[in-house]
């Protein structure tokens, strides 16, 4: 579970804000395998 907070950490600095709605986005993408599920289910 400690590698999960840790990359949870990461990438919460990467989020973006949206500044019509004031929503934070995050965008993973890349090819299958790489752990987008993963980090998703983690966040």
């Amino acid at each position: 579970m400690a590698d999960y907070d840790r990359l949870c950490k990461m990438l919460s600095s990467q989020f973006v804000e949206d500044t019509k709605t004031g929503v934070l986005q995050l965008g993973l993408y890349g090819m299958a395998g790489l752990g987008k599920t993963t980090i998703s289910k983690a966040l």
